[in-house]
């Protein structure tokens, strides 16, 4: 993809989930429009209509969810300060926020079921780190 096109998609993406966040679902397409600074004809280039858009924004966010758990996994030698950096790379993405929203229009395709089980293996890679829950939490004690 060319540069120009990957800068005017994040853009997008961003508004994209800003205004779903604020006004659901349903908003006006064309306030996604002008929040991203894009001509219309740029959305519907890239986005024959909604579901598409839905499904490219819940791609993207479970993509940047993968790569933060590879980063902290990677960069973070203590397993409590690997879940911790992932779970603020999580609240960065909002995801927490953003998928309920999502899902009442998601429609989930083959794309999508890769990418949730690439960031699944991503997540459990993560979490077998360590099994002993002192791990997680520094002076907690496992009850014998």
């Amino acid at each position: 993809m060319r540069a120009d096109a990957e800068r005017a998609r994040r853009r997008i993406l961003d508004a994209a989930r800003d205004v779903f966040l604020e006004r659901g679902p349903d908003a006006p397409l064309d306030l996604i429009v002008r929040r991203a600074d894009v001509g219309p004809a740029t959305l519907y280039r890239r986005y024959a209509d909604r579901e598409a858009l839905v499904r490219d924004l819940t791609g993207d966010l479970l993509a940047g969810l993968e790569i933060a758990a590879h980063q902290a996994a990677r960069e973070e030698g203590d397993a409590y300060d690997a879940v911790r950096r992932f779970v603020h790379a999580a609240a960065d993405l909002r995801m927490g926020a953003v998928i309920p929203v999502l899902l009442e229009r998601l429609v989930v395709d083959q794309g999508l079921t890769e990418s949730r089980t690439r960031t699944s293996r991503a997540l459990d890679g993560l979490s077998a780190r360590r099994t002993n829950p002192a791990d997680y939490a520094p002076g907690w004690e496992r009850e014998t």
